[in-house]
């Protein structure tokens, strides 16, 4: 290099000469450069605006713009006097070059340069490519409005990962922008629900950022994509009469078209869910089809339900609106209802009043409760809980029947449109036996009348009740014989006041219960023999008295006991044979007898009767007299005999 550098030394000063004489640059001060683009970096190709200015005043200047590392200006420009500078304007080829400026003034024939400026950086890239727009997966010729449309966007370089968009005709961004996945050189947009109907173009570009500067690519080819009406919303409501289901029924909701739709595919919306949750083909000539779904009950028990039917456009399936939804009510099951018998003792019998609690819960205290028996269908009994409660109190009177039988309970609960039965309770048993038979209360005088001396003896018949069995008996309303029950049915009463209504019942017992028969029929018993007796006897001579004649007896009361009736016995008759009633005045009472037979041989007696307003008494039986008609020849009477 030694022997070039004389050389190149006088090509400088031949050059500086030329140009002029240059002062001291001490004087003047630094211009300021700088760039249209903030961040220094420009494309390939395009123009770099560079910008070189000094201070207000000081004549006419001429600028010049440097190269870093060049000894001669790249450029030049004269300006006039002013602050305004000089504008250079360099082709951005090369990928990184630093510029910087200085300006030179004529002064009395000297020229006067400024120091250099700072220096400025232009980096130069290449420009980006024009992307390819297509759709994803191009199925259909036209899309339905609502649909959703999926475009993909693709660039030539994966050095970077750019950010792309998606444009509308009318340059309006049709999604936001999105940025590629690393090293992956397109992005997959998704349109949701595209509205216009008709035909629209959408373009792509992407940019990217370099050294703080987006980069833009051109734009892509547009792609044509055709919108078009979706056929009309359908009808949606439920198949039967109400709306209001209970956890694990099936949910009936029909779907009907406005117009035959062809062969088509009903679908099920449930509210908050995109897909169809059920469909149902039918073919053409059909406009509806029903959809049987389980309820099942969610946070809130109202689920909104809406659907709709495809028909064939443009050799494609198209979906219709989606009708208006549809509120069907899930609620929660109804409780199993509780039953159980208001009492301690399951053995009942048959007509006794019966009471047994059916228990829900709390919610179901405006229900009506109802009680069945066995398998039956038809409840046997119904009530409503009273107040604020929630069980209901059931009377099995008139439903009980002899022997083993089981009762349940359920419960219906009314919704706003329909009424819920609940599901029925365990199995109450209850033990029912006829009720015992009324006794039949016998004494052993038929007739009621018994004298002060005669044994009363009283049986109470009824259901055969064991030993276990007890016997009661009744004077007047309260308790007769001993005042205890009698394991016995006949019994003796005693006491010296005996006469009244005598009825009897008898009671079985049973390891529950006690059961006691209804009262007997009633018997009036009565006592005689408070008032003297009386006298009779045989009419006749020597008492004679042949069979197919007759005989009279004379009976007489003791003397004062006027007008009175007598009544004859004949022994064993408990009722009275005869009666008659004595002249006013008289004591006295003749009783005739005609065509006496061999068996009119037996005893007879008298008595009398004393009657005072609503009171009467009975008088002691006379002493026996027998009539003999046993032998033809002779007839005795005898007399004094007692019974």
């Amino acid at each position: 290099m030694g022997a070039h550098s004389p050389s190149l030394f006088a090509l400088v000063v031949l050059l500086l000469n030329i140009r002029g004489t240059v002062c001291s640059q001490g004087a003047l001060p630094e211009p300021k450069i700088s760039l249209d683009q903030k961040t220094g970096v420009y494309c390939e190709g395009d123009v770099v605006a560079i910008r070189c200015s000094a201070g207000k005043g000081g004549g006419r200047r001429s600028y010049e713009l440097y190269r870093d590392g060049d000894p001669l200006p790249r450029l030049e420009a004269a300006m006039e006097g002013g602050g305004g500078g000089a504008v250079f304007a360099v082709n951005a080829s090369e990928r990184l070059v630093n510029y910087h400026c200085r300006y030179v003034r004529e002064e009395g024939g000297a020229r006067l340069a400024s120091p250099p400026s700072r220096s400025v950086r232009v980096f130069v890239t290449g420009r980006n490519v024009k992307p390819v727009l297509r759709q994803e997966k191009r199925r259909f010729q036209a899309f339905a409005r609502g649909e959703s449309l999926r475009l993909v966007c693709t660039a030539r370089t994966t050095s970077v990962q750019p950010y792309f968009q998606v444009f509308r005709g009318n340059g309006s961004l049709a999604v936001a922008p999105q940025r590629a996945e690393y090293a992956s050189p397109s992005v997959t947009f998704e349109i949701r629900e595209v509205a216009a109907v008709g035909s629209e173009d959408y373009t792509c570009a992407y940019w990217r950022m370099v050294s703080g500067r987006k980069i833009h690519s051109q734009s892509s080819d547009p792609v044509a994509v055709t919108v078009i009406e979706r056929p009309p919303p359908p009808q949606i409501g439920p198949a039967g009469s109400y709306r209001t289901f209970i956890t694990g029924e099936t949910v009936e909701v029909r779907c009907t078209a406005p117009v035959d739709p062809g062969n088509s595919t009903f679908l099920l919306y449930q509210e908050g869910t995109r897909e169809a949750i059920a469909q149902r083909r039918v073919e053409a000539g059909i406009q509806s089809a029903t959809f049987n779904i389980t309820g099942r009950r969610y946070k809130f028990p109202m689920v909104h339900y809406a659907c709709g039917y495809t028909a064939r456009m443009w050799e494609r399936d198209v979906e219709s609106v989606r009708s208006n939804s549809t509120n069907i009510v899930v609620e929660a099951p109804l409780m199993k209802p509780f039953l159980y018998l208001d009492g301690v003792t399951r053995m009942m019998e048959v007509g006794e009043w019966v009471k047994v609690v059916c228990q829900g819960a709390i919610r179901d205290r405006n229900s009506i409760f109802y009680l069945y028996r066995d398998r039956e269908s038809a409840p046997v009994s119904s009530a409503t809980p009273r107040g604020f409660q929630f069980a209901a109190t059931l009377n099995i009177r008139d439903s009980m029947r002899s022997g083993t039988q089981n009762y349940t309970c359920a419960y219906r609960r009314k919704f706003a449109d329909r009424r819920v039965d609940s599901v029925r309770s365990n199995a109450l048993t209850i033990n029912a036996r006829e009720p015992l038979s009324k006794p039949e209360l016998v004494v052993n005088v038929e007739s009621g009348i018994y004298w002060k001396t005669e044994h009363m003896m009283m049986t109470c018949k009824g259901d055969i009740t064991g030993p276990e069995g007890q016997y009661y008996f009744y004077r007047d309303g309260g308790k007769a014989h001993t005042g205890e029950p009698s394991s016995f049915q006949t019994v003796r009463i005693l006491g010296q006041e005996r006469a009244g209504y005598y009825q009897c019942k008898y009671s079985l017992p049973t390891p529950g219960k006690w059961f006691e028969s209804p009262f007997s029929n009633g018997i009036r018993v009565k006592e005689i023999g408070d008032l003297p007796k009386p006298s009779l006897e045989l009419g006749g001579e020597d008492g004679l008295s042949l069979p197919g004649e007759g005989f009279s007896l004379t009976c007489q009361a003791p003397a004062g006991e006027t007008g009175r009736r007598f009544y004859l016995y004949r022994a064993p008759d408990r009722p009275p044979l005869l009666t008659a009633k004595a002249q006013r005045g008289s004591p006295t009472v003749t009783f005739d007898l005609r065509n006496v037979t061999r068996n009119a041989r037996d005893f007879y007696r008298c008595a009398y009767r004393r009657q005072r307003g609503g009171d009467e008494s009975f008088s002691q039986r006379s002493d026996p007299v027998l009539i003999d008609t046993a032998s033809a020849n002779h007839a005795n009477a005898t007399k004094g005999m007692s019974s």
